[in-house]
């Protein structure tokens, strides 16, 4: 998408330069990215290496295709302990912050449970992501969560 956003941009602003060629307009593009290495858990880094090799990150080539190898079960489990380890964080956050409020950690062991949807909102809560649309119509949004047909895919 960054690159086409350069693409466009220069045609956009090729007026300011009409004797450049517009690939030659000096307007480049940078993708809002990510550092893999501090974003990705050390379970999926080993998945993603295993399928697409050690240095998929630093190389341009697509690797859709060799994800799409991975079986659903390889997939699956990566998440599942992705999922395990986020609600043993949380507990561990939340039982923290029961003592120091003077109340019993106990209850952070069970109120978090790894198969159940739980839905959050990070440290940045991005209000231009329409957010309240999410909440707008409870009854809706029952009705989707509740779906068995929208949970079993």
């Amino acid at each position: 998408m960054s690159r086409l956003h350069g693409q466009v941009s220069r045609q956009i602003f090729q007026p300011l330069f009409p004797r450049w060629p517009q690939q030659e307009v000096p307007i480049g593009h940078v993708t809002n990215g990510i550092h893999v290495p501090s974003w990705d858990s050390a379970d999926a880094d080993e998945l993603w290496t295993t399928a697409c090799g050690q240095k998929r990150w630093h190389e341009d080539r697509p690797v859709d295709e060799a994800i799409r190898k991975l079986t659903d079960e390889q997939i699956w489990h990566m998440r599942s302990l992705g999922r395990r380890a986020l609600v043993d964080f949380v507990r561990k956050r939340y039982a923290v912050q029961l003592t120091s409020q003077g109340e019993s950690a106990e209850l952070a062991e069970v109120l978090f449970d790894e198969s159940v949807l739980t839905v959050g909102f990070a440290r940045r809560f991005a209000t231009y992501k329409r957010p309240n649309l999410f909440l707008h119509d409870p009854e809706r949004l029952i009705r989707l969560l509740s779906n068995s047909e929208c949970l079993s895919n």
